[in-house]
C-alpha cells in the first residue's frame, strides 16, 4: 500500500513539474518567440537544459542585433528592420564550463505560419535564409555560431 502511494505521489510531483516549465511566449516591438524550457529534449542536441529569463533574451537580442553585419554576409536582406520579420524559438543549455548557451532559431514568419511554433523546435534543413540560426554564449557576451539552413 505504501508503495502505491509513494508511486502515486511521484507521479504527480513528477507532471507538477512538467507543468510549471511550460513553453513561454515572449512579444516585444522588436521580437517575437518562445522560449523552451530547461526540461525540453532536442534529440542528440542537449546536455545541461537551462530555463533562460527575460534579462537573458534581452541580452541574447541585443547581440544578435550587434552582429548584424555577420547575418548579411548569409542573407544580404537583413537589417535591423527586416530582422522583426523572423518569430524566434530559444533554447538554452550549460556547456561544460558552465556558460550559458542560448540557440536561437529564427523562422521568417511567412514560413513559419505552417508549423506549430510553441510545441517544439523547428529544425530546417533546406530553408535559406527562411531559417536561421544563431548560438551565442551569454555568459561570455560572445556569438558562436551564425548559419542559414541549406540553400532556397
Amino acid at each position: 500500500m505504501w508503495r502505491t502511494i509513494l508511486f502515486m505521489s511521484c507521479i504527480i510531483c513528477g507532471l507538477q513539474d512538467v507543468q510549471a516549465q511550460a513553453i513561454a511566449h515572449v512579444k516585444t516591438c522588436s521580437y517575437e518567440g518562445y522560449v523552451f524550457p530547461e526540461n525540453y529534449v532536442l534529440i542528440g542536441r542537449r546536455t545541461d537544459g537551462y530555463t533562460l529569463s527575460t534579462q537573458q533574451i534581452k541580452k541574447n537580442e541585443k547581440l544578435i542585433k550587434s552582429n548584424i553585419n555577420d547575418l548579411k554576409v548569409l542573407c544580404p536582406f537583413i537589417n535591423k528592420r527586416t530582422i522583426k520579420k523572423y518569430i524566434r524559438q530559444y533554447l538554452g543549455r550549460v556547456d561544460n564550463q558552465g556558460d550559458i548557451i542560448v540557440e536561437t532559431y529564427l523562422l521568417k514568419k511567412t514560413f513559419a505560419k505552417d508549423f506549430d511554433l510553441n510545441k517544439d523546435i523547428v529544425q530546417v534543413y533546406d530553408g535559406g535564409c527562411d531559417a536561421l540560426i544563431i548560438v551565442i554564449n551569454i555568459t561570455k557576451g560572445s556569438v558562436i555560431q551564425i548559419s542559414t539552413n541549406g540553400m532556397s
